[in-house]
């Protein structure tokens, strides 16, 4: 290790020193290094980007699969923990708003928006839930929230698969996922989620537009994120428990986490209706970030939910494993950043 970490910028006896006896103080830079301000001026493009030199490109030798997950810069590549991501989802709100309506008060209607809807790693959502509640929640999904009048019935229509998983099994969901997930319902999270208001730019197709109610310079709000705690606990219970049930399969992966349980197995079958209850958790949390979201256009714009046009326009799951029937054959669909 101390091989590997050496070099002009960390030398041996400290690596030593760090590992062997521990470091009380807070680490010094080094005096090579420049100063922060001095990195953003050299490095910094735009909106929180940073550029970095590429010192080589090397061919490697591998012929294997790779994915990418979009974003604003065609760059950008990281690896997602795991495999099956129980419904990390866009959804998108419409307005009857116009851009030029918005955009003198944006920042304070963000402001607004971050004050409603908790956001960042560990953020506790608007609804605490007692356990069984909760496993109410992850059996109905969005039908759940039409009943507490947390949702109107088009909210339902205009969700995949109506928000809701008939699959769901919350009894397959641990102790320890459930208490991740009473307090997270209507919260962002971290990582890539976000809320974002948009303008549409440019109409391709003008008939499907005016069927859908889109016109141009309209505001939009897209709402990004999945099933928080609950659902990254359930994936986590899961794919440890394969690997101790399984190791002939883990032994063929290059990846632990590729784990699988074969299909048709009792382990496959309980992971299936654990991750679908965790699916319908995600509605909810979307679902319940809009409630927000209009609460706040509502009382910003000093007018009902109806008169500025709130409606949900669609929600789609675009991390998730589903059954669907396809060329007549019933399989598993395994779908990764595919909005």
């Amino acid at each position: 290790m101390v091989k590997e970490l050496n070099s002009e910028i960390i030398n041996k006896r400290f690596i030593e020193r760090s590992v062997c006896n521990g470091r009380k103080g807070r680490p010094r830079v080094h005096e090579g290094f420049i100063t922060f301000d001095e990195f953003s001026r050299i490095t910094h493009f735009y909106q929180g980007i940073v550029r970095d030199e590429i010192v080589s490109i090397e061919e490697e030798d591998y012929a294997g699969f790779l994915y990418d997950i979009n974003v604003d810069n065609e760059e950008h590549n990281f690896v997602a923990d795991s495999f099956i991501v129980s419904n990390c989802g866009i959804r998108v709100m419409k307005t009857n708003l116009e851009a030029d309506e918005v955009m003198p008060r944006m920042k304070e209607l963000i402001n607004e928006l971050f004050s409603k809807v908790p956001s960042g790693l560990g953020s506790k959502g608007a609804l605490n839930l007692k356990r069984d509640e909760l496993k109410e929640l992850m059996e109905k999904g969005m039908d759940y929230m039409l009943n507490k009048g947390l949702a109107v019935k088009n909210d339902l229509l205009n969700c995949e698969d109506n928000g809701r998983l008939k699959e769901a099994s919350p009894d397959k969901v641990s102790d320890k996922a459930l208490g991740r997930g009473m307090s997270q319902v209507g919260s962002l999270g971290s990582g890539n989620h976000f809320i974002d208001i948009h303008r549409v730019d440019k109409i391709f197709d003008k008939g499907e537009a005016r069927k859908h109610g889109l016109f141009n310079n309209q505001v939009l709000v897209m709402i990004h994120c999945g099933s928080r705690g609950l659902g990254h606990q359930i994936a986590s219970d899961y794919l440890r428990t394969i690997e101790k049930k399984y190791p002939a399969i883990m032994k063929s992966l290059p990846d632990r986490d590729l784990a699988y349980a074969p299909a048709g197995s009792d382990l496959a079958d309980d992971y299936f209706k654990a991750m679908s209850a965790a699916a319908n958790y995600a509605w909810c949390n979307r679902q319940l970030i809009m409630h927000n979201v209009r609460k706040v256009f509502e009382k910003f714009f000093d007018n009902s939910g109806k008169s500025l046009g709130l409606e949900l326009f669609y929600d789609v799951c675009h991390n998730i494993a589903k059954i669907e029937k396809h060329d007549g054959v019933e399989c598993y669909v395994h779908r990764k950043g595919a909005t």
